[in-house]
């Protein structure tokens, strides 16, 4: 695959996924991934090998590490496509990436039906990377942005060569949940009752070269439900606080799902109307999101709009910390357009002002509370 930014120019990436599977549901896989900048000129490599060795109990551990490109938000609200087409063609180059030379292992498993157990240790030597290509269609008012990410908090000497280790650890708890079983493993099927959620995040200093030291506390609570044949309403509260945060760089702030293009990567916890960056913080948040799915209720009873089996969709999307303010969405789609495209028209307010946009985007899978 061949992408463009401003920091690598044309990347040219390879990867694959090997599988191997035992008796007893067993799995092994390999994913190596290879990315080489033709502007820059670094070459990075890195790999993840993952052992599912109880698939009745979701149980899997997993090694990774390598050097690699990663976006300062590392759930990468903008794709690397949608990056390209927006520098490209529209002169907005949102994606801001730093180089990491890390080494990482994971846990997971089922403790007890619907109680889930993550568990990570990460340590990486961080690196900022500057702009090193500019090629764009000039348009008339615009810029290409540098590689710093917009946020009153930092600016470029803020972002220094560092070494983190970082600890993870996660439990999720979905009382009443109702499963399938089948020889060598276990489906889930769903419950009644809303899923629960809290993390902690933890850098531990003076490990090796580790410098940062902060402690994140989150959690969430999160569920799906039926409203007879007036659709399925969904809804997610999120929140987190820094217990610490005596040193803290840009990578570990609380980060959310960010985006200004009209291409969005849809997802339940997502803004499509917030700029990058700017509402990151290293203190306290809260965020609520809310969709209805109305399913056929409406279109289902327009002659010649039901054979085309359009479902309308609503949504809010509330989101708060101290130094940003408060920013709000509410939306109104059309969704299952060819089965996976989604059309939503976003009208947002707050601090940050108010906007009003539409967004495409292409939606695979379903809500994860």
């Amino acid at each position: 695959m061949v992408q463009y930014n401003t920091v690598e120019g044309w990347n040219i990436r390879l990867g694959a996924d090997l599988n191997k599977e035992f008796d007893g549901g067993r799995l092994l896989q390999f994913s190596p991934m290879f990315r080489y900048g033709t502007s820059n000129g670094h070459f990075n490599a890195h790999a993840k090998l993952k052992f599912h060795y109880n698939r009745k109990r979701f149980g899997y551990f997993e090694v990774s590490g390598g050097k690699y490109v990663f976006q300062y938000n590392r759930d990468e609200p903008i794709s690397d496509l949608v990056n390209t087409i927006h520098t490209l063609l529209l002169e907005q180059n949102y994606l801001k990436v730093f180089e990491e030379t890390y080494g990482e292992i994971g846990h997971r498993v089922e403790l007890f039906n619907g109680f889930f157990l993550w568990t990570s240790v990460r340590y990486g030597r961080r690196f900022p990377l500057n702009n090193t290509s500019y090629t764009s269609i000039n348009i008339k008012g615009r810029e290409l942005t540098s590689n710093v990410p917009e946020n009153a908090d930092i600016t470029p000497p803020d972002l220094q060569p560092h070494d983190a280790l970082v600890f993870h650890a996660m439990v999720k708890y979905r009382p009443g949940q109702k499963y399938m079983s089948r020889p060598d493993r276990k489906i889930i099927l769903d419950t009644k009752w809303p899923t629960f959620a809290i993390e902690y995040t933890k850098s531990v200093p003076g490990v090796f070269r580790s410098s940062l030291n902060y402690d994140l506390l989150e959690g969430s609570i999160g569920q799906s439900f039926k409203v007879g044949l007036f659709g399925t309403m969904q809804y997610k509260v999120m929140g987190g606080i820094f217990l610490n945060s005596n040193r803290i760089d840009f990578q570990d702030y609380a980060h959310f799902y960010y985006n200004l293009t009209f291409i969005g990567q849809h997802h339940m916890e997502g803004f499509q109307l917030l700029d990058y960056y700017k509402s990151a913080t290293n203190e306290w948040y809260a965020q609520g999101h809310f969709e209805h799915h109305f399913n056929g209720f409406f279109f289902n009873k327009i002659p010649g709009v039901r054979k085309l089996r359009w479902q309308l969709v609503a949504g809010g999307h509330v989101l708060y910390s101290p130094e940003f303010g408060t920013h709000a969405e509410y939306s109104i789609g059309i969704e299952r357009i060819f089965r996976v495209i989604r059309v939503d028209f976003v009208n947002s307010y707050g601090n940050d002002g108010t906007r009003f946009g539409g967004v495409i985007a292409i939606v695979l899978g379903g809500f994860s509370p």
